[in-house]
């Protein structure tokens, strides 16, 4: 197989997704559609620098799977067939409840590849919850393993949208026996990759969860960025022992591994003497933990320095790290953890602290290259330096991502909602925090 080609500019800036569909829905349609400089613009296409540059080279790993990049862009071709058999067309939700094995990602890709919205459901959820998401976000086919599948043919009945659940486990699965049936698919028609193409749920303070929707532009955006500040190397091995139906996960584990020419390593254990063994066995050069987990892992007595040789500064996601795990973390990797304010609504990451010198106390860390953090009182006005007021965020203005972000299109059905939080090109986070004189946002609790 020789590949696809990228596609010219010229489809980048094509007919957006009729705006009776924003509607119906509760969005706002991005009337900006930035180019990413240097990088690729859809998901669709994630795949083509490795394929080109080094085509048998590893992209993808799971526990019962290994894919080069040659035979990932095969699998992702059949997935968006097999969807597309199923019905799936642009704008179609396609949902996974999932564990982190290979295929998370392959259907994943192929969702992007048909246009549709992906919707993660937790593994961990309860039924009820999983039921909500699905519910509310008008789920039409749902990859699950095998103990969801069960428990979600009980409540069929309630769940008005959805046409189709097949099992996607490793081995003979309804969706493996599927792709294997797909020997030769056509590559997939042409979508808005500024439309819809993901919903992430989040818990909130109050009321019901919420949907965040992001376009394709906004899942490949934070990777860019990413690679650029970071100076990622090609071919590192990005480990995810978070979960993949979390779309943060997908966006700073596969799309990232994928934009730099890496190998995603999805990994099926999070405890520390799992992640130490996947860690040692595939090589990993970078993951995200959470707090208590990298303070497991360091201090573990059945995790030795060698287990993590190949390990350079895991990310760390959620509350800030104690002073211990800080400790262990400068001893093992001679500099600060790297923390970050984020939400599913940007998606992903907007500050991070600085990994080289002294950290600032209680610090979020600065402004990445692509947004602009700014603090506005009760009436939308932005404060000075040092006052307290709602964090917003906005596209920057200089460097190398000037005018490239763009806010999600809005809560899943709920207009009110989308309003109140996209205002004026900005997205208004109901966190309340301060920018001092330096540009370090400091968090101080919610609106």
């Amino acid at each position: 197989m020789s590949g696809f080609p990228a596609r010219p500019l010229a489809f980048y800036t094509g007919r957006p997704m009729e705006d009776g569909f924003y509607f119906r829905h509760g969005l706002a349609p991005s009337r900006e559609r930035p180019v990413i400089r240097g990088a690729i613009q859809t998901v669709a296409d994630v795949l083509d620098r490795g394929f080109s540059a080094e085509p048998e080279a590893e992209a993808l790993v799971g526990r019962h799977a290994r894919y080069s990049y040659r035979e990932l862009v095969v699998e992702s071709l059949r997935a968006a067939a097999v969807l597309a058999d199923l019905g799936v067309r642009p704008g179609d939700r396609v949902g996974a409840c999932l564990p982190n094995e290979t295929e998370i990602v392959v259907a994943f890709l192929g969702a992007m590849r048909v246009g549709a919205v992906w919707v993660g459901v937790p593994q961990a959820f309860e039924t009820h919850e999983k039921l909500f998401i699905l519910d509310d976000a008008d789920v039409n086919v749902l990859l699950a393993d095998q103990a969801t599948h069960d428990a979600i043919q009980e409540h069929r009945g309630e769940l008005r949208d959805l046409n189709q659940t097949l099992v996607a486990e490793p081995g003979a699965s309804e969706w493996n026996v599927a792709l294997a049936r797909e020997e030769d698919p056509a590559p997939p028609e042409d979508f808005d990759p500024y439309g819809p193409a993901a919903i992430a749920y989040t818990r909130g303070t109050s009321g019901r969860p919420k949907g965040a929707v992001h376009s394709q532009h906004n899942l490949l955006l934070p990777g860019a960025v990413v690679a650029h500040e970071s100076g990622a190397l090609p071919g590192i091995r990005q480990g995810v022992c978070l979960p993949l139906t979390t779309l943060d996960q997908q966006i700073l584990g596969p799309l990232l591994a994928f934009q730099t020419r890496g190998c995603c390593v999805a990994m099926d254990r999070s405890d520390p003497v799992g992640i130490a063994e996947w860690v040692r066995t595939e090589r990993i050069g970078t993951l995200a933990t959470e707090p208590a987990m990298l303070r497991d892992l360091l201090s573990h007595p059945d995790v030795s320095a060698d287990d993590l040789e190949s390990l350079v500064r895991p990310r760390v996601v959620g509350a800030e790290l104690a002073d211990d795990t800080r400790a262990l973390y400068l001893e093992r990797f001679g500099g600060e953890a790297v923390s970050e304010y984020g939400l599913s609504e940007a998606p992903g990451a907007v500050t991070r602290t600085e990994p080289e010198g002294s950290a600032v106390l209680n610090s979020c860390g600065k402004a990445l290259t692509h947004v602009e953090v700014v603090i506005l009182d009760d009436g939308g006005r932005e404060l000075p330096d040092g006052e307290v007021g709602e964090i917003a965020l906005q596209p920057a203005r200089h460097g190398a991502f000037a005018a490239t972000w763009t806010p999600m299109l809005g809560y899943w059905n709920q207009p009110d909602a989308t309003r109140a939080a996209l205002q004026g090109g900005r997205l208004l986070t109901g966190d309340l925090g301060r920018v001092d004189d330096a540009g370090y946002l400091f968090l101080t609790g919610r609106k």
